[in-house]
């Protein structure tokens, strides 16, 4: 059988007319539209910061240097022009927008330009249109840990990450500050009432029910300070303040006490 090479066989069928399309640029002319760019330095920019004004002296740009280079190398002309405004409504029809670079768009796909020269966001209605060529490639980068000497074997390594949404300041301004603070202003309103009494029945140890004997112990504020320490460490790291309060300056704090539970809480997930 007589065997033959195609082209298409590696995916890019037409690979041998590349030569011939370049040759065929020599001496021709062609239509372009100058569109500015707002940013970024891949696109087009002008002096006059206009759309196709001015020569091309005015204009700069990588994508403008690679196509002057280019016309200088392969031998043809550029020629700047404007898409007709009369297409602006079947540009809006066409491709959703109206804007200058939808209807440069338009123009190129339906002949009236060879191409537009700026920095374009493709979406796909731009792209079923017309043909977009990639001056550039945006590089990934993935870094990755290498150092095999932070394992997940490390114990102190592991533990320490429970505290790793707050700094080492932030968490000692936590435990030693505002806890202490909101525990004791809820003591301070609250001492005297049903959470904090001043007062507590002694019962007396004796041999029968009759004899035992009650005695009342006066309490100061500064016996409940340990007690109520821990109570609002506990309610901070348990998410609930399950002590009573009466008084309305003691509400308020447990109000703020259950805010900074839901602060923390909100930062861990």
């Amino acid at each position: 059988f007589d065997r033959h090479y195609s082209y298409a066989t590696c995916g890019a069928a037409d690979i041998f007319t590349g030569t011939h399309r370049l040759e065929e640029l020599a001496g021709q002319t062609l239509n372009v539209a100058l569109l500015r760019n707002s940013g970024g330095w891949r696109g087009a920019y002008s002096a006059s910061g206009e759309h196709h004004e001015g020569p091309w002296s005015q204009w700069t740009g990588v994508i403008v240097d690679f196509l002057k280079e280019a016309a200088k190398e392969g031998g043809f002309n550029l020629r700047s022009v404007t898409p007709p405004d009369y297409l602006q409504q079947e540009t809006l029809e066409s491709l959703g927008s109206s804007n200058s670079f939808a209807q440069c768009v338009h123009s190129a796909a339906l002949g009236y330009l060879d191409m537009c020269i700026a920095s374009f966001t493709i979406n796909t209605d731009r792209a079923l249109a017309a043909d977009f060529v990639q001056m550039g490639v945006n590089e990934v980068y993935m870094i990755v840990n290498t150092d095999d000497t932070e394992g997940t074997n490390d114990f102190l390594g592991n533990v320490s990450k429970v505290f790793a949404p707050f700094l080492v300041e932030t968490w000692l301004f936590i435990l030693f500050f505002v806890i202490p603070i909101l525990g004791m202003l809820t003591l301070f309103h609250e001492f005297g009432n049903e959470a904090f009494p001043k007062a507590s029945d002694q019962v007396t140890d004796q041999q029968t029910p009759s004899d035992q004997k009650k005695s009342n112990i006066l309490l100061s504020l500064w016996s409940y300070v340990p007690d109520t320490l821990y109570n609002t460490l506990l309610a901070t790291l348990r998410g609930d303040y399950d002590v009573p309060v009466t008084t309305i300056g003691g509400k308020f704090n447990v109000l703020a006490i259950m805010f900074f539970i839901v602060v923390v809480i909100a930062t861990y997930t």
